[in-house]
């Protein structure tokens, strides 16, 4: 059982950290392309991005800007996101990973700033806040969460304290919580993050750095799948039911289970194209 107590030991960002952004696609033929300029246009650029393609109807390559730094994967079957992105995390060599939805929009400074919290902070996993925008309706609402996520997180519980898309983590991290719920199609990163805040730092930066575009067909809001589905009012009860527990055991001083909640085998991906600024496989 991958288990831990409360031990952690604070994480140490080295002056010139290798950072992977990573980038999941699906059937966002004219968003990708926007989404990955704005880690291009980055103050403090990635040191690779991995553009990873979840078996789209077609691959929008002439979309993907042909940079030294960007590789790009395609999925020999659909997936899901947490799929994609755990393979990416076993097998790209990287000290901390940037996630990054192919319809979302990174701020200038995003990563400049996430990895300048994790140095004061001594964090594993940094988020900020994000502007939502309901592209049907023009609705815009801005998403804030607590500075010290894992305070909050072992006070009550409340897995909601911190969103993955909009964070970097260190894959430290990762490997100590034995990966993301690759089982699960939605709410795995929820999961992650409540698995993380029982074994590492998790903070969050008030300032905006995501921007992040929310479509009909978006998990979030689609009927089945959506923030008021049935199948997601179901899962976020078991998600709820494994954080207390964990929580319950973090007070008593008791080894915590932080095996993730739901597998799946490791997806196969195919390189499409290989950037010249490739980190190659982790060992």
């Amino acid at each position: 059982m991958n288990t831990e107590g409360n031990d952690h030991q604070p994480a140490e960002v080295t002056p010139t950290p290798m950072v992977a952004a990573l980038v999941t696609h699906y059937n966002r033929p004219h968003l990708v392309g926007e989404a990955i300029q704005s880690l291009l246009d980055q103050t403090r650029r990635p040191d690779a991005i991995i553009v990873m393609d979840d078996a789209s109807d077609s691959l929008p390559l002439e979309s993907i800007p042909a940079d030294p730094i960007i590789s790009v994967y395609r999925s020999t079957e659909n997936a899901g996101p947490f799929r994609l992105l755990n393979w990416a995390m076993q097998n790209i060599a990287s000290d901390w990973y940037m996630i990054q939805d192919s319809d979302d929009i990174s701020m200038p400074t995003r990563l400049e700033r996430l990895l300048d919290a994790a140095r004061t902070h001594g964090a594993d996993m940094v988020g900020s806040a994000i502007r939502n925008v309901k592209v049907a309706t023009g609705e815009v609402r801005v998403t804030s969460f607590p500075h010290d996520a894992t305070l909050d997180h072992r006070r009550d519980g409340r897995p909601y304290v911190c969103t993955m898309g909009s964070c970097v983590l260190s894959r430290r991290l990762w490997a100590r919580l034995g990966g993301l719920a690759t089982g699960l199609r939605f709410s795995g990163d929820v999961e992650f993050i409540a698995r993380a805040c029982c074994t590492g730092r998790v903070v969050n930066i008030p300032s905006i750095e995501l921007l992040r575009r929310l479509f009909p067909d978006s998990l979030t809001q689609r009927p089945d799948t959506g923030m008021g589905s049935p199948a997601r009012k179901a899962l976020r009860q078991q998600i709820l039911a494994a954080a207390s527990a964990r929580v319950a055991a973090l007070g008593q001083g008791l080894p915590v289970d932080l095996r993730p909640l739901s597998t799946a085998p490791e997806v196969e991906m195919e390189l499409v194209r290989r950037g010249e600024r490739h980190l190659g496989r982790t060992q």
